[in-house]
């Protein structure tokens, strides 16, 4: 049986534990408000206000600028995670494993449909709009100034044949090719007020003149496919012209998500500057960012 003593003596221990626990817990409050308010709002984020791989001003030292350009076409600027492979063939026996005719299209976001598709540049080789038509339901244009009305079918492989060719001014050229701008197509077959996406471009180095032209006009395109023809010989002068043109493409909103050297040539161009060789074709996407 517990005595009145023992009961006292108990109440004062437990009185003595509770004071004991409320020094405890003031002097953790108290260290927390002189320690944690730095603990507790971390430090505001770095904000990026550049791009790794961005082409900067042309330099005055042609090796400088060829070295750029040369990193820039080589080193893509964004990361597609669904970059997938539409049409191709083997070019021949002597390239064996070596595909050509094909390109390919970021489908991080596949495009919804009705989806529209133009293909400049067919050398009567259909696998790229068969594979298109195939597996996104796009609406496909094809366009080749090579390629007569009379000897290809209207309606190839799913898409709408048109024997006339992009180029920088609406005309026909020495050769009796029939060329229009983009806008000038695009007025003819009703598309103004569509995107455009995805551009596929294989126009054998007439995308120079072109791009120059309405480099900064493709605000409708989502996508660009093209295997860049680079010009030679490549003089300073020829170098800046290039460079130019990439410099439009990338002020346009574009950035790369895909480069490789022309798997049927590779690397046999020399240029001054760089230390080993470089292609003179290469297969590159670009897709819209901003």
């Amino acid at each position: 049986m517990f005595t009145y003593d023992r009961m006292v003596a108990r109440f004062k221990v437990g009185c003595l534990l509770l004071v004991l626990l409320w020094s405890l817990w003031s002097c953790t409050w108290l260290m927390r408000q002189s320690i944690c308010p730095r603990l507790e709002s971390p430090p505001p984020q770095l904000t990026v206000t550049t791009e790794k791989h961005l082409l900067p001003p042309p330099s005055d030292d042609p090796a400088v600028m060829a070295a750029a350009l040369f990193s820039f076409i080589e080193l893509p600027q964004y990361w597609c995670r669904r970059l997938t492979m539409f049409g191709g063939q083997t070019f021949s026996e002597d390239t064996a494993g070596s595909i050509d005719g094909n390109k390919f299209i970021c489908l991080d976001e596949p495009p919804a449909l009705p989806c529209l598709v133009y293909s400049f540049g067919s050398r009567d080789e259909w696998s790229f709009e068969r594979d298109v038509k195939r597996q996104l339901g796009c609406e496909v244009h094809t366009f080749d100034p090579s390629l007569s009305d009379s000897r290809t079918p209207k309606e190839t492989h799913g898409a709408v044949f048109h024997s006339i060719g992009l180029g920088g001014s609406t005309r026909v050229n020495a050769r009796g090719w029939k060329l229009a701008t983009l806008r000038d197509l695009r007025a003819q077959l009703g598309h103004l007020t569509s995107l455009i996406a995805y551009l596929k471009v294989d126009i054998e180095g007439g995308e120079w003149e072109w791009l120059e032209t309405e480099a900064e006009e493709l605000q409708d395109v989502l996508q660009i496919g093209m295997e860049v023809h680079l010009p030679m010989p490549m003089t300073p002068i020829v170098l800046k012209r290039v460079y130019g043109v990439f410099r439009r493409l990338q002020k346009a909103g574009f950035r790369t998500v895909f480069s490789e050297v022309n798997r049927v040539w590779g690397r046999n161009l020399k240029v001054d500057g760089m230390e080993g060789n470089v292609g003179r074709y290469y297969e590159i996407v670009w897709v819209r960012v901003t």
